[in-house]
């Protein structure tokens, strides 16, 4: 049985136990147990998904960041008016060799997060530049926002999977994204304070022919 599958499997079984032993309670408790499950099956598709191999291609990063960024920005129209978007982006970055929606989810994914970090007016900073990540070239990009910041207790965390602060939540966007990265031989850290802002950088190892 595969990892998604095992953690679904026992989140199940939970929910089915709370189920028989909330029988006699309120419509509202049975509606959050509906809920629950919902949310849980579409984490065990996106698991799924996640791990499915996918086609590569060659990607512009920068490209990829400024499609991402657009995206984000489209489906909160309201944010571009209070957050200043800021790039500083490296010119003739080698091309990536990786499957482009995957990437464009972890961009998204990210970038959605230092957005809804920045309660008011802020500033959403992107750059680029080449870097090292395990002996080898890459590129790295680094997405900063001007938001409440991730307490220190809370930074260790994450990644977990199924680890989230939002009501609505899965805990699975920063899991995955990290398990995509690490994929390609990649890494990505996070840096925060609070009541400045938070700093994800993400190292992308570049093909040694991409760099001739």
């Amino acid at each position: 049985m595969r990892f998604g599958q095992q953690i679904l499997a026992s989140k199940l079984r939970f929910w089915a136990v709370f189920g028989v032993l909330a029988f006699g309670c309120t419509k509202l408790t049975l509606d959050g147990i509906r809920q629950e499950a919902f949310l849980i099956l579409n984490a065990a598709q996106e698991i799924k998904r996640t791990t499915e191999a996918r086609a590569a291609e060659t990607v512009d990063l920068n490209d990829a960041l400024e499609e991402s960024i657009k995206r984000v920005l489209a489906s909160r129209p309201e944010a571009e008016e209070r957050i200043q978007v800021i790039r500083n982006l490296a010119h003739d970055l080698p091309p990536l060799y990786v499957e482009r929606n995957s990437l464009l989810d972890t961009f998204v994914s990210i970038i959605q997060n230092g957005i809804e970090a920045i309660s008011k007016e802020g500033v959403l900073s992107l750059a680029t530049c080449l870097g090292s990540v395990n002996d080898q070239p890459s590129i790295e990009v680094r997405i900063s926002d001007t938001g409440v910041g991730i307490p220190p207790d809370d930074i260790p965390k994450v990644f977990d999977l199924f680890y989230t602060t939002k009501e609505q939540g899965l805990g699975f966007g920063l899991w995955r994204d990290r398990a995509f990265v690490r994929k390609l031989g990649g890494n990505i850290e996070v840096s925060s304070a609070i009541g400045v802002g938070t700093t994800f950088t993400l190292k992308f190892p570049v093909r040694s022919d991409a760099l001739s």
